[in-house]
């Protein structure tokens, strides 16, 4: 059987077969998780190691497909639905943004960049830096 649900657990994302664990990952090792939406596939990112020689092998990424199912909205009928790859892919982010939140080395605020001309928000962490604006 190729096929089984996933679930974020505390800070593991768990992959069960008729509701056994079959392995898990946890999400301190993903470096991003990307939503490739036309083929319902979540992109998960691995942070490789720093100290790491090219004799190694190492896991970069894996994917995964979620079927195209449409999740109720019990609350609000009127509200557009939402596919399964797309709650997925919601809560695992939500769960990376939280650890990212930790690894903060230094948030810049509105800086002006004269290319492209604009206003960012530049925040660095450990490994890499993101700009927002």
């Amino acid at each position: 059987k190729n096929g089984g649900e996933f679930v974020v657990d505390g800070g593991n994302l768990v992959f069960k077969v008729d509701h056994k664990q079959s392995f898990d990952i946890n999400l301190a090792d993903v470096a991003k998780a990307s939503l490739n939406a036309p083929k319902d596939e979540i992109v998960l990112e691995i942070v490789q190691p720093e100290n790491i020689s090219k004799k190694q092998d190492s896991l970069l990424e894996m994917k995964f497909y979620i079927p195209n199912t449409e999740a109720l909205d019990e609350e609000d009928p009127e509200e557009p639905q939402k596919k399964s790859v797309d709650l997925m892919h919601a809560e695992i982010t939500k769960h990376l943004s939280e650890e990212m939140e930790n690894d903060v080395v230094i948030k810049l605020e509105e800086i002006r960049c004269r290319t492209p001309k604009a206003t960012f928000d530049i925040t660095f962490y450990s490994h890499h830096f993101k700009m927002v604006g």
